[in-house]
């Protein structure tokens, strides 16, 4: 015996289980960055970094939903659906206020592109296109993840839906 769950296919539900799991973390991560660079930019960020109630303060609330999801394994439809709509709100917000575009160009050029924050630098004042592109590919990473965990739990809910 070499110790490998031998004759256990790549579908196996114990597989798919974790792979919703570790992509579920790695949307918590990479939100994490994301909301990291949104403080630092300053021109997207709200409260509790800003006396100001904004879209980055409703973006908080992916920490307690990725808790919900993942502690109703059981409940695959509440899982789906709570992804869903969380997946559907960042792409939103990313599309029609804080494009990826918006994000880099901050870095690129510690210029707010905002109107209430309109030419403002980020607050390391630092000028950096590198950066820009980070914080764009971490924006666009998490759109990946959280699809990613999507299509995984969906597969889930229809193999606990055969059974």
């Amino acid at each position: 015996m070499t110790g490998r769950s031998e004759g256990k296919s790549l579908d196996h539900p114990v597989r798919r289980v974790a792979a919703a799991e570790i992509a579920l973390f790695a949307v918590v991560g990479l939100a994490l960055l994301h909301h990291a660079d949104h403080v630092l930019r300053a021109d997207h960020s709200g409260w509790p970094f800003k006396n100001e109630f904004s879209p980055f303060t409703i973006s908080l609330i992916i920490y307690p939903v990725a808790l919900i999801v993942f502690l109703q394994r059981r409940r695959p439809r509440l899982q789906v659906g709570l992804v869903a709509a969380v997946f559907l709100a960042t792409q939103a917000a990313h599309v029609l206020v804080e494009t990826p575009a918006d994000q880099q160009g901050m870095w690129a050029t510690n210029m707010s592109s905002v109107d209430d924050t309109l030419g403002d630098p980020n607050l390391l004042d630092l000028e950096s296109e590198a950066l820009g592109f980070i914080a764009a590919g971490i924006s666009i990473g998490l759109s990946v993840a959280m699809i990613t965990t999507l299509l995984l739990l969906i597969g889930r809910q229809r193999e606990q839906a055969q059974v």
